[in-house]
């Protein structure tokens, strides 16, 4: 791609992305996390142990439908939108362009492109030692469906770090146990010589529009963890987060618009949680879910938090979701 056309520079970024840290025992939770600070961003807790518990274990990339993407496995049944990346796609050698466009894509489509990166001491793995979800990028609006070298990618590295690398950038790539990272960092380098792998996840799946953009922040933990730092699943008994709820940028909640807020409770055995591709909001309260009613001023946006919501358990799946009303 020639650099010589300049056209109006853009940018595709999830608002508001949380950036949180993982679990490190078990062999980590970078793929379970990477689903939880994603879920955020669509008004929905997703417990780290409870990600793996539906993934059978431990969280991990793979070709699409494989038995290894259980990635893939949760996210279906989460109920959110997810693309999966094809390493077949990829010809030649070399930098992986056709991935590096992909993920490109998936970010302008306002996913979260949760991919596989090498680490710097690196692990016996031949495809990737980490996995983390990438939320924005810099692009010029003249190639936008294109691989383009001067594009920039903004990700987290999952503890607590946010990264941002040219495409161009030498060492943005790297051949097993070759990465070279910032000190104290995990941001890691795109796989060269091995297959790529990544899944892009979306929102919740809402054909029909009914839901209004939410997020969900978390403030802090009843045994006074770190915002950010979810508790460890072995506290007895779990610790509950203090939380709000806020509209993401598209929402066009106005003063006097009239919504309702559901809550909706996620069982161990899979039971609850809202329908996928919901044509009513009547269904959600067919479901299960709990649901409250506001009317936009100067007072709601204090009322939607864990004082009138309702406990969230740091070892739980609960979603919010919002729906107009007219």
């Amino acid at each position: 791609m020639s650099s010589s056309a300049q056209a109006a520079p853009m940018k595709a970024v999830i608002p508001n992305f949380p950036i949180r840290t993982q679990w490190e025992h078990g062999h980590g939770y970078c793929g379970e996390l990477s689903i939880q600070q994603t879920a955020l961003t669509c008004g929905v807790w997703v417990g780290q142990q409870q990600a793996r518990n539906i993934g059978g274990g431990e969280v991990l990339l793979g070709r699409p439908g494989s038995n290894l993407n259980n990635l893939q496995k949760v996210l279906q049944a989460l109920g959110f939108d997810f693309v999966v990346w094809d390493p077949d796609s990829e010809a030649g050698q070399g930098i992986p362009t056709s991935y590096m466009r992909w993920m490109k894509q998936q970010i302008i489509a306002g996913r979260a492109a949760i991919f596989g990166a090498r680490l710097q001491d690196g692990e016996d793995d031949a495809w990737y030692d980490h996995i983390m979800p990438a939320y924005g990028i810099y692009y010029d609006s003249s190639t936008a469906g294109q691989y383009d070298a001067r594009d920039t990618l903004t990700w987290t590295d999952n503890y607590g770090t946010v990264a941002n690398k040219t495409m161009s950038d030498e060492s943005f790539y790297a051949e097993q146990y070759n990465c070279e990272m910032p000190q104290d960092t995990y941001s890691g380098c795109i796989p060269l010589g091995a297959d790529t792998f990544a899944t892009a996840m979306g929102g919740l799946l809402d054909a029909r529009k009914l839901f209004l953009p939410l997020r969900l922040i978390i403030t802090g933990w009843s045994n006074g963890a770190e915002a950010d730092s979810e508790p460890r699943v072995n506290t007895n008994p779990p610790a509950s987060a203090r939380y709000r709820l806020a509209f993401q940028p598209g929402a066009n909640v106005r003063p006097g618009n009239k919504f309702a807020v559901h809550r909706c409770d996620r069982a161990a055995n899979g039971s609850g949680g809202p329908p996928a591709n919901p044509t009513d909001a009547s269904q959600l309260a067919a479901a299960g879910c709990r649901s409250w009613d506001f009317t936009m001023n100067s007072s709601t946006l204090p009322q939607l938090s864990h004082r009138a919501l309702g406990v969230l358990w740091s070892n739980s799946i609960v979603y919010f979701v919002a729906t107009r009303q007219q």
